[in-house]
Formats: C-alpha cells, structure tokens, sequence
C-alpha cells in the first residue's frame, strides 16, 4: 500500500515538474488542474464501458477491449503527448543556447554587468525561443524579489534545476562562477562554449538528417513490396489453377 502511495505521489511530482517546466508556475498550476479533471473524467467513462457495453450486449472481451482503448485515450496519451512537449523544449533550449551565450558575450563586451546583460539576452530574440524565455522568467523573478529566488545566484540555480539540461546547467554555473569570483575572461569563455555548443548542434542535425533518410526508406520499401506482390500475385493464382 505504501508502494502505491509513493508511487502516485512521484507521478503527481513528475506531472508538477513538467507543467511548471512548460508553462510556469500559475500557468502550469492551471493546465494541470484542468489536466486531472479531464483524467478522472476519462477514468469514470472508462469504467461506464463495461455496464454499457454489456447492457448493448457484447462480449466481455469486447467490453475489456473497450475500456483499453478508452483508458488509452483518454488517460495515458495526454501523458506521453505532455512528455513529447518537455522533450521538444528541452531540445529548444540547448538548440538555442550558442547564440544565447554570444548574445551574453556580445552584450558583457560592450560593458554591461552580468543581471543586465542576461536580462538583455533574453528581451532581443523575441518569441519562439525557450531559452531566452526561461532566462527572461528568472530575471523577472529576481526583480520582483519574491521568494526564495531573491537573488541572481538562486534564480540561475533554479533555472539549471527546472530545464534538467546539461549544457543549459554548465551554463549557468558560468554565470554563478562569474558572480562569486568576479571573472573578467568570462565573455571570451561565453564565446568558445558558444563555439563548442554550436559544432554540436551540427553534428546533431547531421546525426538527425541520417535518421530521416533512413527512415524515409521504410515507406518507399512498403511501396515496393506491395507493387512486388501485385505482379507476382496473378501468377501464383494461376500456377494454383
């Protein structure tokens, strides 16, 4: 019972983790609410397609059939469609992050400060950009002064903590870095990880280009075996004749 209970309670924590990663924190409370609702909705219609379906009389394998699909449907692909999201976001964010950081790099150059430069990054690319949107969301939070988040440092270590990137965390421990030891080269530093990450994100579009070529073959394999078989068909039906 204790295993069941555990469970459901990191499934709920999991659901919080990604709406509040998709959405933000009212925003995301809201969509999950609704979310639910829509889940238990889906959870008592699933449970009607027994007595339903055998007052319409069928059979129980066609009832359990049924509530399969049902419960499918309605209960676990909302799930994998909301996981599909938080890995396409997060694909977003560290497609994006090369030219963040030589935004970044571009911005500490001209003589801004850290909280400045970071605040201007995330306002110039406009919408569209994950990235850019999560940086413009901590900031916003270390200017309204609430929270926990009070302070650059904790905003940024929020951040890392919510996208669950990588490369978006080495990112901004450069940043924390920067802030604790005062370091001067960071811009040029920003500009070579920019460098890195971008020779990365061309071998991956590379690897993802191959990935689409192959699998462009399967349907033209398809096509192929059925034309086969349309003319190898009238054959075998004669040579049974």
């Amino acid at each position: 019972m204790m295993s069941i209970r555990t469970g459901l309670l990191r499934y709920r924590w999991r659901q919080e983790e990604c709406y509040r990663f998709l959405w933000g924190e009212e925003e995301g409370r809201r969509r999950q609410t609704r979310g639910q609702r829509i889940r238990l909705i889906g959870a008592g219609f699933a449970i009607l397609c027994f007595p339903v379906g055998r007052i319409a009389g069928n059979s129980w394998i066609q009832c359990v059939f049924l509530f399969v699909l049902v419960l499918a449907l309605l209960l676990i692909l909302p799930d994998w469609l909301l996981q599909k999201k938080v890995g396409w976001k997060r694909y977003g964010l560290e497609m994006e992050l090369p030219d963040f950081l030589d935004r970044t790099a571009m911005l500490l150059s001209a003589g801004l400060s850290l909280p400045a430069a970071l605040d201007r990054a995330s306002a110039l690319p406009g919408e569209g950009c994950p990235l850019s949107q999560e940086v413009s969301r901590a900031m916003q939070t270390v200017a309204l002064g609430r929270g926990i988040a009070s302070g650059l440092e904790q905003a940024l270590t929020e951040l890392s903590a919510r996208c669950r990137s990588p490369a978006v965390s080495l990112a901004a421990s450069y940043f924390i870095q920067n802030m604790q030891k005062g370091s001067e080269e960071l811009a040029e530093h920003l500009r070579q990880q920019a460098m890195h990450y971008r020779g990365e994100r061309k071998h991956l579009a590379r690897k993802q280009g191959e990935e689409a070529s192959a699998l462009l073959l399967l349907p033209t394999t398809m096509i192929f075996a059925v034309i086969l078989l349309m003319l190898v068909a009238p054959a075998i039906m004669q040579l049974s004749w």
